[in-house]
């Protein structure tokens, strides 16, 4: 008579090894341990099923003792084909340890793919992973001739297949230990002597204490984590227990570590106003509560995933605050200050004289401003200089041009987005202009560019003084002046229907008017002495060339101003310029500067230079010496452009 042996059944080739050697280790048994496995790759061709039965068939099934099968997927299909008398345990395994903090670490409620090799053995795995803890994630089986196509996360059990080549990313839960269950289900289907019990107790204490080692390490990792951050942390379980609490939330609430632990949450009292948001059996996000001397923001959240239970967090409003402020110090050293002030632009005829005391008078408001002005007239110098004319002047000058921009660029950079808003959104989201502008001043450029839908999230801005970033729940309140330039005429835009009437009101509360460089000719003897110094350059214009400047209309104002000197001082060979050396588009004023500027005559040395003939004007001084004739006030570093 044939020895009697046990069968280890399974679909794939590694499978029914890993579980032979289970039970070679755990019983050494008497008996022969043989495997079967069917070779699920197989599946899908066309004559799979005889495959398979042929290779039931040629197994002897009819001398085993016992019959483990790695699923109940395998077992059908074995007992399709013939029915062994001999006692059958079908495996149930453990997810590996070591592999769940990988899982866990997948961002709450992402569709991960569990593969199995049929619909049953994925959802098998499915069911380990959820017995195990794993609920926060959007588990779904993936099998083969399921028509998933790409996924981007597959947990696979101790294989990568073909398959998942494409997926983005794989975890593998590798060979899962048997469950005591299936051991005890083992050793009773042997019928194994009571003494065989002990290697047995010794392999599931083994277990146990694995168990017990990890569940310390995480617990301490979690405990860590909860403790380092700068939020009060109230974790109840589904008993109603407290599970944690960490030391902010008991130094916020004045509670003391062992009135809190293991107790009942409703046992506890932690004053009327903060027990109204314990008991309460919703949700709550960003409630403010009055606490003692303190305000608290608070939030109340269900436990993620499947678990029961609620998790309460509290903040501190003052130290918010604080850290803003400190977030928004920060944010001015990287580069968001304002530079002019209106003592240092340039200019001294009547007409920017008159705009500068305008200026001043509306920096010492705290109102919306408008500037309006031709392109290259100097609206962002007037906007920085009100800015460091204005009590806001040490925080935040933040500068954005909206011309030209997309409508999803311009949500995300002034209101900001939150993580996941869309693809390349950057983890944990991102502050808006307006954030960053807190407490300070905001200058957007090119308001008439914008689209009506921009333009309504301006309004609400402009109104309620509180932003919602893109994809977000929740609003911030800013404290921002804002100041809006364009050198577009807005109220025809109002009147074609192209500008919200109501937003050109918000915005045109205070308005000032940047006059063009054909409005105030005699600043240009100043610019050219501004830029040529700027350039370390000892050029001069001579009153001739002097004279053709001052008829030409300038349509790119200051800055066409910035760019002949930069033209001169590369392409001209000569110190002093005269008009031949000017660019082609002066040639039509040359015959009216040369009746402007004939009172002096044009030589090398300089006589009659552009600044000495400035300076006269205004009382005297050397020519190309000292200021070049500016008179006694010094000249001034900066510039409108």
């Amino acid at each position: 008579m044939e020895q009697k042996c046990i069968a280890v059944v399974a679909a794939y080739r590694y499978t029914s090894q890993f579980l032979a050697e289970e039970i070679k280790k755990l019983f050494e048994p008497q008996e022969e341990v043989r495997v079967l496995y069917l070779d699920e790759e197989e599946r899908g061709r066309p004559s799979a099923e005889e495959y398979y039965t042929q290779r039931i068939r040629e197994f002897d099934l009819d001398h085993c003792s016992m019959i483990l099968y790695s699923s109940e997927t395998v077992r059908g299909m074995v007992e399709r084909v013939r029915r062994p008398e001999a006692a059958a345990v079908v495996s149930r395994r453990n997810v590996e340890l070591s592999k769940l903090p990988e899982i866990v670490s997948i961002q709450s409620g992402t569709t991960v793919y569990a593969f199995g090799s049929s619909r049953e053995a994925a959802l098998e795995l499915i069911g380990e992973l959820r017995e195990t803890g794993i609920g926060h994630l959007n588990l779904l089986p993936w099998y083969p001739g399921s028509g998933v196509i790409r996924p981007d996360i597959v947990i696979t059990p101790g294989k990568i297949f073909p398959q998942m080549r494409e997926a983005r990313r794989i975890i593998d839960v590798e060979f899962r230990h048997l469950r005591i269950s299936t051991v005890m289900e083992i050793f009773m289907a042997l019928n194994l002597p009571a003494e065989n019990l002990f290697s047995v107790e010794a392999w599931y204490q083994g277990e146990i204490r694995s168990l017990n080692r990890y569940n310390t390490t995480i617990n301490k990792s979690m405990t860590g984590i909860l403790e380092s951050i700068n939020e009060g942390i109230f974790c109840v379980d589904e008993t109603g227990r407290v599970l944690f609490c960490n030391r902010i939330f008991l130094n916020l609430t004045g509670t003391d570590y062992y009135d809190v632990a293991g107790k009942h949450f409703q046992e506890i009292s932690f004053g009327p106003e903060l027990m109204s948001i314990v008991n309460y059996e919703g949700e709550l996000f960003s409630d403010i509560v009055e606490y003692g001397e303190k305000k608290l923001l608070v939030n109340r959240q269900k436990n993620p995933g499947d678990a029961a239970g609620f998790i309460i967090s509290i903040q501190d409003v003052t130290r918010i605050s604080e850290i803003e402020t400190d977030v928004r110090k920060k944010l001015a050293q990287k580069g968001f200050v304002a530079k002019y002030s209106l003592d240092r632009l340039i200019g001294e005829s009547p007409v920017i004289q008159g705009k500068i005391a305008e200026a001043r008078k509306v920096a010492a408001s705290d109102h919306t401003v408008l500037l309006t002005g031709d392109n290259g007239t100097g609206k962002e110098m007037f906007a920085q200089a009100i800015h460091n004319e204005s009590s806001r002047a040490r925080h935040p000058f933040v500068a954005v041009n909206l011309a030209s921009l997309s409508d999803a660029i311009i949500e995300s950079e002034i209101f900001g987005y939150e993580e996941g808003a869309f693809t390349g959104a950057l983890k944990g989201g991102k502050p808006g202009l307006f954030e960053m502008a807190h407490n300070g001043t905001i200058f957007i450029d090119e308001i008439g560019d914008v689209s009506p839908h921009i333009q309504q999230r301006l309004l609400r801005v402009l109104q309620e003084r509180e932003v919602m970033r893109v994809g977000g729940n929740r609003v911030i309140p800013v404290n921002v002046r804002v100041i809006a330039a364009t050198n577009r005429n807005l109220f025809e835009m109002v009147q074609a229907g192209k500008f919200r009437m109501d937003l050109y009101y918000r915005l045109k509360v205070l308005h000032i008017h940047v006059p063009r460089l054909a409005e105030r000719r005699e600043d240009i003897p100043l610019f050219l002495e501004h830029f040529f110094r700027e350039v370390k350059s000892a050029k001069r214009v001579s009153p001739q060339a002097l004279a053709v400047l001052q008829e030409y209309p300038w349509p790119g104002n200051v800055r066409e101003l910035q760019n002949l000197v930069y033209y001169l001082e590369t392409l001209c060979e000569r110190e002093t310029v005269r008009p031949e050396d000017l660019p082609e588009e002066f040639a039509p004023f040359v015959q009216k500067g040369a009746r402007r500027g004939a009172a002096g005559p044009e030589t090398e040395d300089g006589a009659g230079a552009a600044a000495s003939a400035a300076g006269g004007a205004r009382g005297g001084g050397a020519a190309g010496s000292g200021a070049r004739g500016l008179g006694a006030r010094p000249f001034f570093k900066t510039w409108m452009g």
